[in-house]
């Protein structure tokens, strides 16, 4: 888990096929805003976004569909 400003980025891996996105063994990020989960961002860990920039963070959030 990592906490930036009002975010908390909390680590996942769901084992197996999603049968909606046709991903395997997907990890990342479950990204919450003042404690309401808003959204999920794969194949980026909390210990990744812990060494980006507020810019770089902002950006990541916008790519995948996390509006805030």
């Amino acid at each position: 888990m990592f906490n930036r400003e009002d975010f908390e980025f909390q680590y996942f891996f769901n084992a197996g096929l999603d049968r909606i996105t046709c991903q395997c063994d997907v990890e990342g990020s479950d990204v919450y805003y003042q404690g309401y989960y808003i959204g999920s961002i794969n194949w980026v860990c909390p210990s990744d976004i812990s060494q980006m920039e507020d810019d770089e963070v902002e950006e990541l959030l916008n790519e995948n569909g996390i509006l805030y």
